[in-house]
């Protein structure tokens, strides 16, 4: 019997925004809450993702890529926090 581990911490790469965004990437965060930043291919994917900007209402700036058909965000701090929360562990303060 196999036993698979799920992976609760959230990778260092979403949270390196660059420092400096040009205009346009800067007008989207702005009108959209997210801009396109480059494709990038991690270990373990078959080909290089989109990879934006992503601005979240709680926690501010991350990179993300486009997830399901629709291509929705999830921001990783809202989703560390739902989890624990469903886990039943108390929040920091």
């Amino acid at each position: 019997m196999t036993t698979e581990t799920v992976q609760t911490t959230v990778p260092s790469w979403r949270f390196k925004v660059p420092p400096k965004l040009t205009l346009t990437q800067r007008l989207k965060l702005l009108l959209l809450s997210r801009a396109y930043l480059m494709h990038l291919k991690r270990p373990g994917w078959r080909k290089p993702l989109p990879i934006y900007i992503v601005k979240c209402k709680r926690h501010g700036l991350y990179l993300d890529y486009p997830h399901g058909f629709r291509g929705y965000f999830v921001c990783p701090r809202c989703w560390e926090e739902e989890a624990s929360q469903k886990r039943g562990e108390k929040q920091p303060c």
